[in-house]
């Protein structure tokens, strides 16, 4: 069996990056990180689930990203730390997420001082999670993202910065940005993305106004100024960091954090294409990320299909089953091959490379009368490899089908209207106009139009 090369066929889209998880991470670094008695089931070894290797036997894919909240402390090799950096890209989240939720561990012990602003305000001043982060992004990955501390963070009732002001956590994120800037280059080279933050689009002018004089190599679009905020607010950033001329080289990437729907894929690559046709920045690239492979295969057991990508957008999904588990899988008589469709335990094939080798009964060594879980390592990374390769494919296919003018009309209308808008001037009244359009296309809810103000 030739390996697959997703890289290649991915190449001219807009770019998915799987959120890496550090304990699957840690477990496929070596041949030694998943063992049996006896030898894993068809003569596999830990690093054949390690997608990133390019010389991968199975399956490979260059693209991820690892959020400094779990790696930057981990001393232990793991498929970031032990990777090529020639072959594939990374790219670092600053962990934002934890900051803003007071599980990164140099704030997690600071919410018995959340009413004390004061207190909070010096106690992340005088933190050294700031040198942790830039250290590992710079050492570690291919492009980094700045270190926000997020506005949702307010009103948080376990985040430490809950009593922070919108504009008290602003300023805080500007310094960490002028930190960025003064020490970067002290541990390695990366590329920078400056974090856009604003649940409401005043609160998101007023960071962009604050952030935007500090010289990183392009953007990332988190929380509502993202996909929470929906293809609006997408638009509406995109167009407007064109207006003000930083969608040109070197802000060369802009990253959508949280996103792996497959209706949003199509449009972001149109965006991609937009910016490349009419700012004339060809080195341009889009990307977007989601943790959703690992945790509904490492938290709740669960295993990726694929819809075909037609006509019909309503199947335009990736669905989610159950992986056959149990004592009566465990101690079927009949081997129950994971590649094929069956009755009582898969409602769709588990057909991906490494899968497709499997039986149900091969993730289930846990035969004894008593097992509460019949599953184990192996088996967690045999649905990882699958659901990553699957959300992969997802993005391939729905971005294929537009490219080829098999998708639904109204997609192919939304990624049409796109282009138009970056192709005028004045494009604020087409937005407005398109948006129900755009949203209904995607998925999202009807959009807040707000007041888009002239800047």
């Amino acid at each position: 069996m030739d390996s697959i090369n997703l890289a290649a066929r991915a190449s001219s889209f807009a770019t998915y990056l799987p959120s890496v998880q550090p304990h699957s991470a840690k477990r496929i670094a070596n041949d030694n990180g998943i063992t049996r008695d006896g030898g894993l089931p068809a003569s596999l070894k830990a690093t054949d689930f390690n997608y990133l290797d390019s010389s991968n036997r199975f399956w490979s894919y260059p693209n991820c990203l690892a959020t400094a909240g779990h790696f930057k402390d981990m001393t232990s090799d793991n498929m970031i730390t032990s990777r090529n950096p020639v072959q594939s890209f990374v790219l670092g989240d600053s962990g934002g997420f934890q900051i803003g939720h007071g599980t990164l561990p140099e704030v997690s012990g600071w919410l018995q001082h959340a009413n004390d602003v004061g207190e909070i305000i010096r106690r992340w001043r005088s933190s050294d999670a700031k040198k942790k982060i830039l250290r590992f992004l710079e050492l570690k990955c291919s492009m980094g993202l700045s270190i926000d501390v997020p506005l949702w963070a307010q009103g948080l009732k376990h985040s430490p910065f809950r009593e922070l002001s919108v504009e008290q956590l602003t300023e805080l994120s500007v310094e960490n940005l002028r930190f960025i800037t003064e020490n970067r280059g002290r541990y390695g080279d990366c590329d920078m993305l400056s974090v856009l933050q604003g649940e409401t689009e005043p609160d998101e002018d007023a960071w962009f106004e604050a952030v935007r004089h500090y010289p990183l190599e392009g953007w990332s679009l988190a929380g509502h100024v993202g996909q929470m905020g929906g293809i609006y607010r997408v638009l509406r950033r995109m167009l407007l960091l064109r207006d003000a001329k930083l969608l040109e080289a070197p802000h060369n990437t802009v990253h959508i954090l949280r996103l792996s729907r497959v209706r949003w894929a199509p449009v972001v690559t149109a965006i991609q294409n937009a910016v490349r046709k009419h700012v004339g920045n060809q080195q341009f690239k889009m990307t977007m990320d989601s943790s959703s492979p690992y945790k509904i295969g490492g938290v709740v057991a669960k295993y990726a299909a694929l819809n075909e990508f037609g006509r019909d957008i309503k199947t335009w999904a990736i669905k989610h089953f159950d992986v056959p588990t149990g004592w009566a899988v465990a101690n079927a008589k009949r081997p129950i091959p994971l590649n094929q469709h069956h009755l009582d335990y898969l409602p769709a094939p588990m057909d991906s490379p490494i899968a497709s080798l499997l039986t149900a009964q091969d993730i289930n060594p846990k035969a004894g009368d008593f097992a509460v879980r019949t599953l184990d390592t192996f088996a967690d990374e045999v649905i990882i490899n699958h659901n990553v390769f699957t959300y992969v494919m997802a993005t391939i296919k729905a971005n294929e089908a537009v490219r080829d003018g098999n998708a639904p009309q109204a997609m192919m209308d939304a990624c049409g209207m796109i282009d138009e808008m970056f192709a005028i001037d004045d494009w604020r009244s087409a937005l407005k106009k398109a948006a129900p359009a755009l949203a209904a296309v995607v998925g999202d809810s009807q959009p807040d139009l707000g007041d888009d103000r002239v800047h």
